[in-house]
């Protein structure tokens, strides 16, 4: 329930371009998780490692220090969120079979 009202306050949030940006990021790391496991906890450690890919596949493609310090400082801050709120984060993945 609170990663509902997180979600939902995350896109509708006005906040300053960075945190949009970070905030579109993590809606997108939702929306294209999939996961075949049926367990929450290795439904949780699947999207970890979603999470550090798809950001890993992002550093990986621009060549200058600024972009792929950009990159390396939001997968810090979403890995950071998600470990945070363990439990709305797997509710919310789980609920989006």
């Amino acid at each position: 329930m609170e990663c509902l009202i997180l979600i939902q306050g995350l896109r509708n949030s006005h906040c300053h371009r960075d945190n949009q940006i970070m905030n579109q990021e993590f809606l997108n790391l939702i929306d294209t998780f999939e996961s075949s496991s049926k367990s929450k906890s290795t439904r949780y450690k699947d999207f970890l490692a979603h999470v550090y890919t798809t950001f890993d596949k992002k550093m990986n493609l621009y060549k200058t220090n600024r972009l792929m310090n950009k990159y390396k400082k939001m997968r810090e801050s979403v890995l950071r969120y998600i470990l945070a709120n363990e439990k709305s984060i797997t509710a919310e993945i789980c609920k989006n079979k």
